[in-house]
């Protein structure tokens, strides 16, 4: 860049020159179209020189931004390799020991110590530690779940909204005459930091739920307001509700609560199993109260999201 405006005011004054020779009878054309040439080189160098110092900035600032990005791909990576560690960490820690009381008790058995009246005892307790074992994997799958769903790309996502649009497509497609769907809010934006397909998952399945087992003509009332960093969004139906001691397991996969019998909508038990993944990967909370004839509430807490962002994630 130097090189090229010493080229410049140097060629500029050599034509300054050329000028003064041809017009040396008239002396003062000659300086002022030489001044003229040099006032416009040094304008000329000074738009270069901001050239020059606008593209330094710009390297400078795709530097930094590339150094942010290769810090922050670490930061995933480290995090993502604590992870694994405390999951492998945990896994053997809740697989070795049922092992190895299992291989003691067989190991017994085997070099026949054990009494035959005893054996039937050993064998039960194999028997219990095998199923532990058992039970311990559809919790591995539920971790890893979890962690799937943590690391998609999120982004700041109006739940009032999304609610509201929901709504609109849902009873358009699903039988909702004799049921009144409604979103009361304290104000129109409240934000939270998901992906966008899995807050339509939540309310989708909220509202599917909530078809499924009113069984009665009535509401579904969603509410939603901000507190203290949190947004708080209850959704509350008026059917026939189950006892409280159902409610506390209405999140277990599979589990379908006792006013199943007889539904002809039909369900797998699978849907607020999905809503509690997605609400847990997202750092929330999620609680259900119930009584039978008194319909059910479904509290759920999620981190305020500050601004609308682009999205950010894998």
């Amino acid at each position: 860049m130097g090189k090229w405006i010493i080229l410049l005011i140097t060629l500029c004054l050599f034509t300054g020159l050329l000028l003064s020779n041809s017009y040396m009878q008239i002396p003062w054309i000659s300086i002022v179209a030489s001044l003229a040439l040099f006032l416009e080189s040094i304008s000329l160098a000074g738009l270069l020189w901001k050239q020059k110092k606008r593209e330094e900035q710009l390297c400078r600032q795709i530097e930094k931004e590339k150094e942010e990005g290769e810090q922050k791909v670490k930061e995933c990576r480290r995090q993502s390799v604590e992870e694994q560690t405390q999951f492998y960490s945990v896994f053997s820690h809740s697989i070795r020991m049922p092992l190895s009381i299992i291989k003691g008790y067989a190991e017994l058995l085997e070099s026949g110590a054990i009494d035959r009246e005893d054996q039937n005892q050993y064998l039960e307790k194999i028997i219990q530690k095998s199923q532990s074992i058992v039970d311990f994997f559809p919790k591995i799958q539920e971790h890893l779940e979890i962690m799937e769903l943590s690391t998609e790309a999120k982004r700041s996502v109006n739940l009032v909204k999304t609610i509201q649009e929901c709504i609109q497509e849902i009873q358009k497609s699903m039988c909702f005459e004799e049921i009144r769907l409604q979103v009361l809010f304290t104000e129109p934006d409240i934000r939270v930091e998901m992906n966008e397909n899995r807050a339509n998952e939540i309310v989708y399945n909220l509202l599917e739920n909530a078809y499924k087992y009113m069984q009665r003509a009535g509401a579904v009332t969603f509410r939603l307001w901000r507190k203290e960093g949190k947004v708080h969004m209850i959704v509350r139906d008026d059917g026939m509700g189950i006892c409280p001691e159902e409610a506390e397991h209405i999140f277990e996969k599979n589990y379908q609560g006792s006013n199943q019998e007889g539904n002809h909508r039909g369900g797998r038990g699978y849907g607020l199993y999905q809503v509690q993944q997605i609400v847990l990967a997202h750092h929330g909370d999620i609680s259900a109260t119930s009584d039978v004839g008194k319909g059910m509430e479904i509290h759920i807490i999620f981190p305020e999201a500050a601004e609308p962002t682009v999205a950010v994630g894998a």
